[in-house]
């Protein structure tokens, strides 16, 4: 109860003081009151005592209008009886009842005013309560009503003596009826139960398990009586092994839904195939129908295994099975039709004959047809005869095919003819192979003259036999030509790569690779070669060569690398980090590339991240990994560009926010490629970050608050914002409020509001209270909390108001108490009850108390509405009530539920009036208690729900029919099943859509069942029209309905059975079908057992074996006609198939027929399994034989042309356009991966092998080229077996027939992927760098091919002064203004740049404003679509140049001095020279006029010391001369030119050899080694290390000598070798210094000057010069000549 406020309890005090007077009063009846009425005035009173008694009468009389008001209320008939039973009292309802006025009915008995009888009737209820004291009831029936009648005795207050009654009369006339029906209804639902032809179980819910409470009589027949056994037993304990059984019933019961499941019954219904519906009914039932489906189970598994076996006779086959009806429209066709024909099953089924025939096919075909259609007229007809045509059909591609068609009739059961049936094989291989044969060597002659490549057919030894057209072309020679210039002629006898070349072709037979060759006018070029060794006819070795030149892929190979190398210098100045990110096909993740940029913000290196970006990973903020990965995924499903804003933690702790923003791109391999850029926005986050923080704090407290809040401007009284509280409350939007004055809501006058804001303004003011006005038109009274606040530099008005609307009504009103009689409170058996009209209890009888337990105090002042709150549906009935009460007066029959004290619901009906009591409306109303109804009524209803859900869920239809044959009862299966409504049926005649001839045996059934009530149930198959006109087959049960021993009705039920009608149609059609086939196929067929042992065999295998199919049934297969030599292995590999089932599913086997010949069989396999166990084999033969002859004599004449063809990597081909078919070349598998039996499905498979972007331009430009019967070319994509795509370039041609219409099309394909991907990175790298140059601080220019300015950048412009209007078009020779020779560096720079592909240049520029800045310009050549372009950039150098100018007076200066300090170095080495020259002459002199003049006088140890001197003025002359020559080697000018530096290498080798013409050295050298150099340096740099050479083998009794050249790294190497003594590693760098000496000079004399006069001339060549060496096995000294000559 609520808490009352004073306010209330004051009123309580009134009620209560009124209340005492109206007790006092009504304690006695009003014949007591009349006699005190009488003894009042026969006893004088004082005057007071009379205006006491008067206040007392008017009181009285109030009360008694107020109580009749209230009794009058009632709907139920009521009259006050005394002792002596006569009426003192009735009310409206009693009155009307019985259509008497009340004052006519005062005084009279109540049997005389009720049952018109001069006494009381028989059970009369109140002389029953005056025997029993307590409340009496009895049934009257009167006026065609049903009424209860209740007395209740009326006890004095000491309450032992009865001084009356009170009598109600309720009318229960509708409650009777629906009593009457539900009865009915049970009956009949209880009878369409029992009566189903569906075995049902019901299972109750308890705690948290079933338990199975009923079953009906079809369950007890169906499960033999076992169901008896289970009742009472719980589902857990019936399905312990059974759990989807179990699972099934809770999940129906759990939502509430309709569950229908096949199974196969091992309880209820053991062995048997069931279908079983599980329905909710509610409150806690699961009902269950059963249907047996064994039959229709044991039909479908019949048909399946029939189907089966049809499926595999059809779809193993290759041959093509078809049927067509009289029209000659194709009904069925296999799917072998898809290989044969190129057309799906779909696709055949929708053609004509027309369409599928050629028109001389089709006029044979149409004159076959009806030819036998006038024998079958004619009664002629042979039902087993087979026709067997040759007709041409059309293939999907638009060729066509040739095929053997074997056509047998199909007839009806009568023998008619209802179509045909037919066998086509495939012949048009056989048909055109002996054609083919003959042209196929002159097609392939052809290929090689029309090939791109050149061909070259040579012999080992190089001599060239054979040129094709394009050879020629390529070497600018004729044919004859080629031959005399032989391989020496053709190739760079030079190139290091040739000698492996030849050798790994003489060893492997094959080589492929490249090398370089040379044209007829000297000029070189890189070409892709392969070449094969094989033998003609007569054995002769042969080889062959094919050649490409690919000099333009290996000059885009050089500018590929040379555009890498210019990005990675220029992104490096970019600020940012720019980056490559790669998801490759194996979901691994890298960063190809990176700027440096990558280690300020992720603390790595580029290349800790280039194949695994982990680091990147690791770096990235842990709380946004999440996003960020999901963001790349994203970006990788949808293919959009990724943008995105994280952070990243560096090992410092340092937090950043980077903005991640890129491209996606796919590869053909599936690889995603995203080029982007990262960026710093740590700075922008922070200041976002610091904003949110403010907006927000301002959101939640204005926007989100629960108070309502305005902002005002207080000088207009404008709404500047409102919250959604303001909204919510007001009902405008918060847009419409922000263009409101508070004037529209404030009632007060504008002036008034102006007013009372400045007082906030300038009094501070803070508390008002006001009436607002709202959108719907009403006025509420507020209070308002208003204060100022400074926004944008100004004070606004801030308030908040609350609604005091309630409040304030409640202090205008105050309580009003009315007073009852309390006698007739009592007296009244139900709960009485007045409210006013804002729902407040204000009084009540003392039954009230009684039925909830509260007192009066607990009761006093509660709200009705509060008694029902907690229940929803009560509280809408109350609220119902209450407002049809207010509204109309009066309100009956309203239910709900009263919640007692101690928490109990008892079921009330209510009925109540409207009255008015000091000009306020209250509610006079009766509650009574109608539990008993109710729990009769949910009985009754739950029992009607649990027998009508069995009938309406049911999918079968279930029927009530009266003997007539009337429909009573139909339920909504009807419409599912048979398309009528069931109002259309209900009343209608039963038999109307019975088919005549089921009527008479329907209707014998319905005899049966309304003659005998103890048949069983009576069951029969009976068709009925569906409304759309069709007919369905029906198995009908039915069983009669017994009451009172007299058959009311049946039931009916009827099951649709169409479809296992149709199966079994269908499986006796399809064993027909099948035997037909099996008998007519023109394929062998063979069905084995077990072991081996044949069962059947066809017609065609008859033919085949020679065997008759009876004779051999029976014995075993591989006795019978497997090869002898065979038999050990097929009867193994049969007896393993056997025990494996692995079966394979297609092989080639020979036979040996009854004669003895021997035939191959190319066979497709079945395994027969029958319950899950191998029960033999299904065998399709074909006799292959023949073809396999032509294919043999075919392959004999392209192996020839294959070896050529498959040396090049390349494969050949050639397509016959009528045929579609496409012959390969065995390479194939090495571009595409298939063999050559998986490629073998001609054009149509060339299809859709190709790539779906680049299908439609691919077969367009080749049927152009079909029609011009011409020369194609095209390069796409075609599927590899492994997946991805390849790109082919294919080229071949057309070759015409004797009209000059193409036949055939002969052709080669080359796998160009490698090609293309360079292409494709080529391209992919200029766009990447074109966006990346964008924003490099130079200025970025592109000029296209006449010279004009295209685009360029924004420092562009800054830099110039000009704009961009003036720009536009701008000719680049304009900036330069005929300056030189900045205008001659420009125009070479562009020169070559579009002749080499990249230039960099010097030069002044011009500027807007007249300056000359000094610019260092790059640049290179893009072509987009033909259309050559110069993309560059410009970077200022004008204070680089100052510098450099200063620089270059400097070095001026200094070279002066160098060349002055030269020439006296020269003139002192020459002095130097003379004067050591001097004495070394006169010590030779000397020494030797003593050996002449006293070489007889001397000693041996004088003519010792005498030879050591001469020695060592020998060593200083020579070291004299050597360091004269290494002096001006340094400065003589080189002299280049082309030179043969073998011929110079045995010159020296020549001069050594004279010089020591003892020594046997071998020396090995090339023919020709040619390069650009200076030939006298050469000669002394030869003769220097091939002089050591020759020197340090000396103690070498097999010295070696090799000289000749190698490639490192794309450049040539000269080495020189040797196998002499060696040299220690650890001294190398030692070896080119001068005067610097490894071995002792006694054992090898020398100088030590020469290897740095071979250092000193390398290097003025710009090359290096370099050694290897092992000590005691010889030395290697290689160099490289560096410059290549000018163009």
């Amino acid at each position: 109860m609520k808490k009352k406020s004073k306010t209330s309890q004051k009123s309580i005090l009134i009620n209560k003081k009124t209340s005492s007077k109206t007790k006092s009063s009504s304690k006695s009846s009003p014949a007591l009151k009349k006699e005190a009425s009488n003894s009042s005035k026969s006893k004088p009173a004082k005057t007071e005592s009379k205006k006491s008694f008067s206040l007392d009468r008017d009181i009285h009389e109030v009360i008694a209008r107020e109580w009749q008001t209230a009794f009058d209320a009632v709907t139920d008939a009521i009259c006050l009886l005394d002792k002596n039973q006569r009426i003192l009292r009735s009310n409206r309802a009693m009155q009307d009842l019985f259509a008497v006025s009340g004052k006519k009915i005062v005084g009279k008995y109540c049997w005389e005013i009720i049952h018109g009888t001069a006494k009381p009737v028989p059970g009369c209820p109140i002389v029953k309560s005056s025997r029993s004291r307590k409340p009496e009831k009895m049934e009257l029936k009167t006026k065609g009503r049903t009424f209860n009648v209740t007395a209740y005795p009326v006890f004095d207050e000491k309450n032992t003596a009865i001084i009356g009654f009170v009598h109600i009369i309720n009318d229960v006339t509708e409650l009777k009826q629906a009593w009457e029906i539900v009865n009915a209804s049970e009956m009949r639902l209880k009878a369409q139960y029992q009566g189903s032809p569906l075995a049902i179980f019901i299972w109750q819910k308890q705690d948290k398990d079933f338990v199975l409470i009923d079953f009906n009589k079809m369950a007890f027949a169906l499960s033999q009586g076992l169901v008896k056994k289970f009742i009472n037993k719980t589902a857990r304990q019936l399905y312990k092994k059974r759990p989807d059984i179990l699972k099934d019933i809770q999940d129906c019961f759990a939502k509430k839904t309709t569950i229908k499941k096949e199974l196969f019954s091992e309880r209820f219904i053991p062995g048997t195939y069931i279908k079983a519906s599980y329905s909710f009914v509610p409150p806690d039932l699961v009902m269950v129908h059963i249907e047996d489906i064994s039959e229709r189970k044991q039909a479908e598994a019949a048909l399946r295994e029939s189907e089966s076996l049809y499926r595999m006779l059809t779809e193993k086959m290759s041959d093509i099975v078809w049927t067509m009806d009289m029209s000659m429209r194709t009904t069925y066709v296999s799917p072998s039709v898809k290989k044969v024909l190129g057309f799906t099953p779909k696709e055949r089924l929708r053609q004509t004959v027309e369409e599928q025939l050629t028109p001389e096919s089709l006029a044979a075909a149409v004159n076959i047809m009806d030819r036998e259609l006038s024998d079958e007229k004619q009664g002629k007809s042979n039902p087993e005869k087979n026709v067997t045509l040759t007709l041409e059909y059309y293939h999907k591609n638009g060729s066509t095919r040739w095929l053997e068609t074997t056509v047998s009739g199909l007839r009806n059961e009568q023998g008619k003819l209802t179509g045909l049936h037919g066998l086509s094989r495939d012949i048009t291989q056989r048909k055109r192979m002996e054609d083919e044969l003959i042209e196929s060597e002159k097609k392939y002659h052809s290929i090689v003259d029309n090939s791109t490549d050149a061909i070259l057919l040579t012999i080992p030894d190089g001599d060239v036999l054979s040129a094709n057209a394009a050879a020629c072309k390529m070497f600018d020679r004729t044919e004859e030509d080629i031959r005399r210039a032989g391989r020496s002629g053709l190739m760079d006898l030079s190139d290091p790569r040739l000698p492996a070349a030849l050798e790994e072709r003489k060893q492997t037979g094959r080589f492929r690779g490249e090398l370089t060759f040379v044209r007829k006018d000297g000029s070189k070029f890189e070409g892709e070669i392969s070449s094969v060794i094989f033998t003609d006819r007569k054995g002769t070795p042969l080889t062959s060569m094919i050649i490409r030149d690919i000099s333009e892929r290996k000059q885009a190979e050089e500018a590929l690398k040379q555009r890498d190398l210019l990005f990675k210098k220029l992104s490096a100045h970019v600020p940012g980090m720019i980056y490559q990110f790669v998801k490759k096909p194996d979901g691994t993740y890298c960063l190809p590339f990176s700027t440096d940029a990558i280690r300020t913000i992720f603390g790595c290196f580029p290349e800790d991240v280039a194949h695994d970006y982990s680091p990147i990973l690791h770096a990235v903020h842990p709380e946004d990994v999440d996003d960020f990965l999901n963001s790349i995924e994203y970006s990788t499903q949808h293919m959009t560009d990724w943008k995105h804003e994280y952070r990243v933690q560096l090992p410092d702790g340092t937090v950043k926010w980077m903005l991640g923003q890129s491209t996606p791109e796919k590869l053909p391999d599936g690889t995603i490629v995203w080029h982007g850029f990262n960026a710093d926005i740590t700075d922008q986050k922070n200041i976002q970050e610091s904003l949110k923080a403010t907006q927000d704090n301002y959101r939640r407290l204005f926007e989100d608050h629960s108070a309502v809040k305005l902002i005002m401007d207080p000088e207009t009284g404008a709404i500047l914002d409102a919250n959604f509280a303001a909204a919510n409350y007001y009902g405008w939007t918060r847009e419409e409020m922000k263009q409101m004055k508070i004037s529209q809501i404030n009632i007060l006058s504008p002036d008034e509001i102006k007013h009372e804001m400045d007082k906030v303004m300038q009094e501070h003011k803070v508390h008002f209270e006001f009436r607002h006005r709202r959108a719907d038109g009403s006025i509420r009274d507020v209070e308002v909390y208003s204060s100022r606040v400074r926004r944008n530099g100004s004070y606004v008005l801030h308030s908040i108001i609350h609604d005091v609307t309630e409040r304030k009504q409640a202090e205008r009103e105050l309580k009003q108490a009315q007073a009852y009689n309390e006698a007739i409170l009592k007296s009244i058996p139900g709960s009485l009850y007045l409210i006013d009209e804002n729902g407040r209890l204000v009084h009540w009888n003392k039954q009230f108390e009684i039925l909830t337990g509260y007192d009066a105090h607990e009761i006093q002042d509660s709200f009705v509405l509060d008694w029902f709150k907690d229940r929803q549906n009560d509280l809408l009935n109350i609220k119902a009530g209450i407002d049809t009460i207010m509204t109309r007066g009066s309100a009956s029959n309203v239910e709900a539920n009263l919640q007692t004290k101690d928490g109990r619901l008892i079921p009330m009906l209510y009925t109540g009036v409207r009255f008015d009591i000091g000009g306020k409306h209250h509610i006079l109303g009766v509650g009574t208690d109608i539990t008993e109804r109710k729990v009769a009524e949910e009985k009754l209803l739950r029992e009607e729900k649990r027998f009508r859900s069995f009938a309406e869920q049911s999918s079968d239809i279930i029927a009530l029919v009266d003997k007539n044959g009337t429909m009573l009862y139909e339920n909504p299966a009807v419409e599912k099943l048979l398309g009528y409504k069931q109002e259309e049926r209900i009343g209608q005649d039963t038999f109307l859509n019975v088919h005549p001839d089921d009527l008479e045996d329907l209707m014998r059934c319905f005899q049966i069942l309304f003659t005998d009530k103890n048949v069983p149930v009576q069951k029969t198959e009976t068709r009925i029209r569906h409304k759309d006109g069709t007919w369905l087959t029906f198995e009908i049960s039915g069983s009669n309905v017994v009451n009172n021993d007299v058959i009311e009705f049946i039931t009916v039920s009827l099951h649709d059975i169409t479809e296992r009608k149709r199966i079994q149609q269908e499986l006796l059609e399809s064993r027909n079908y099948a035997e037909k086939l099996l008998r007519t196929a023109n394929a062998l067929i063979v069905v084995l057992d077990t072991e081996g042992n044949v069962v059947s065999l066809n017609e065609a295998g008859e033919k085949i074996t020679g065997y008759r199919a009876g004779d051999i049934a029976g014995l075993n297969w591989f006795d019978l006609i497997v090869p002898k030599n065979r038999y050990p292995y097929v009867w193994e590999a049969f007896k393993k198939w056997k025990f494996s089932n692995d079966l394979p599913e297609s092989m080639e086997n020979p036979i040996v027929t009854k004669s003895g010949e021997e035939r191959l069989i190319s066979w497709r396999n079945s395994t027969i399994i029958e319950k899950g166990r191998f029960a033999g084999i299904l065998a399709f033969g074909m006799d292959v034989t023949e073809r396999k002859k032509m294919e043999e004599s075919l392959q004999t004449w392209m192996r020839r042309y294959e070896l050529i063809v498959a040396a090049s990597g390349q494969v050949a081909y050639e397509y016959t356009l009528s045929t579609g078919r496409i012959i390969w070349g065995s390479s194939i598998a090495n571009v595409l991966g298939y063999d050559m039996g998986e490629i073998s499905g001609g054009f149509g498979q060339w299809e859709i092998l190709l790539h779906p972007d680049d299908r439609d331009a691919t077969i367009q430009s080749l049927e152009a080229a079909e029609k011009a019967c011409g020369f194609w070319e095209s390069q796409y994509r075609m599927k590899h077996r492994k997946g991805h795509y390849v790109w082919i370039r294919d080229r071949g041609f057309f070759v015409p027939d004797a009209e000059g219409k193409a036949y055939c099309q002969l052709g080669m394909l080359e796998d160009i992927t490698s090609l293309k991907q360079a292409e494709e990175e080529l391209k992919r790298t200029l766009l990447m760098n074109k966006a990346i140059l964008e924003s490099v601080p130079g200025i970025l220019y592109l000029y296209n091919d006449t010279g004009h300015l295209v685009q360029w950048n924004r420092q562009f412009e800054v830099l110039t002064g000009y704009s961009g209007d003036e720009l536009q078009g701008k000719y680049v020779m304009d900036w330069f203004g005929g300056l030189e020779p900045d205008t001659s560096n420009i125009k070479k720079g562009i020169s070559d740049v579009m002749t080499k592909g990249y230039s960099s240049a010097e030069a002044r520029m011009i500027t807007k404003n007249g300056d000359h800045l000094f610019m260092f310009f790059t640049g290179v050549k893009l072509t987009v679509s033909g259309q050559d372009y110069l993309l560059g950039i410009g970077l200022d150098i004008s204070e680089r140049k100052k510098a450099e100018m200063e620089i270059v007076r400097l070095n001026e200066s200094l070279e002066e001095k160098v060349q002055e300090r030269t020439r006296e170095l020269e003139a002192f080495s020459y002095s130097v020279s003379h004067d050591l020259r001097a004495p070394l002459r006169t010590i030779e002199g000397f020494s030797l006029a003593l050996v002449e003049d006293y070489s007889d006088k001397l000693d041996n140890q004088a003519k010792d010391y005498i030879s050591r001197i001469r020695r060592a003025t020998e060593i200083m002359s020579e070291l004299i001369d050597d360091m004269l020559k290494l002096s001006r080697i340094t400065r003589t000018e080189i002299d280049k030119a082309d030179i043969n530096l073998s011929n110079i290498a045995l010159t020296v080798v020549d001069e050594l050899r004279k010089a020591h013409p003892d020594r046997p050295v071998k020396v090995t050298m090339p023919d020709s080694l040619t390069d650009y150099a200076d030939s006298r340096l050469i000669k002394i740099v030869l003769e220097n290390l091939l002089g050591n050479a020759w020197k340090f083998t000396g103690k070498k009794t097999d010295a070696e000598i090799e000289f000749g050249s190698t490639q490192q790294n794309g450049k040539k190497v000269y080495f020189v070798r040797d196998n002499g003594a060696g040299f220690d590693m650890e001294y190398v760098d030692k070896i080119f210094a001068p005067f610097q000496r490894l071995h002792n000079i006694e054992e090898f004399p020398g100088t030590g000057i020469g290897l740095a006069t071979v250092r000193r001339i390398i290097s003025r060549h710009g090359g290096t010069v370099w050694a290897e060496s092992v000590p005691h096995q010889g030395a290697t000294f290689y160099f490289t000549l560096g410059y290549p000559p000018p163009a």
